[in-house]
């Protein structure tokens, strides 16, 4: 606020059986709309978007198909690499996956929170533990680490549902 930054947030919520099979198309549309309606409000300009794990895959892949509808794009810890070989990480947790669930139904997000855990314990564990150790003595530092891991946490919680947590934020000046 004090930058003069207005932030929008689009999440998605716990999918039920309706809806668990939405695909890209539904992603994009979401997104579209919001940023229509970003740009349709009084001095309302074209937002940055950014996108943070699922939802920065989302909003990546959306930005391709549009890219005049932001002015920028901002990706944290999102996932880009799909292809087998492209990428370590996306090779152990693929191997990971249970051979018994099913590809119609909807994948439990806490699963995917622990497959990824044990596919990378440095990033999904370690990393989180080292920068609480270093915020210690800053508490500014440390509330923000805070706030991360409490926002991570609420982000494991709606993983419990049968789907994923995208979160994307839309940013521009007022």
């Amino acid at each position: 606020m004090r930058n003069r930054l207005h932030v929008y947030l689009l999440e998605w919520m716990p999918a039920s059986r309706d809806i668990a099979n939405n695909g890209l198309d539904e992603y994009g549309q979401a997104i579209s709309g919001c940023i229509a309606k970003i740009t349709a409000e009084p001095r309302g300009a074209t937002p940055f978007l950014v996108g943070h794990s699922l939802g920065g895959t989302l909003a990546a892949i959306f930005a391709t198909s549009a890219p005049q509808t932001a002015r920028g794009l901002v990706l944290l810890g999102a996932p880009l690499c799909f292809q087998p070989g492209t990428s370590h990480f996306r090779d152990a947790l693929v191997s990971l996956v249970p051979a018994a669930l099913s590809e119609t139904d909807p994948f439990p997000g806490s699963l995917l929170s622990q497959m990824s855990a044990l596919a990378s314990p440095a990033t999904f564990i370690w990393s989180r533990l080292m920068d609480a150790v270093f915020s210690i003595a800053d508490h500014h530092a440390l509330d923000i680490h805070g706030r991360v891991e409490r926002w991570a946490l609420d982000e494991a919680s709606a993983r419990s549902w049968s789907g994923f947590t995208a979160k994307i934020a839309f940013a521009g000046e007022f």
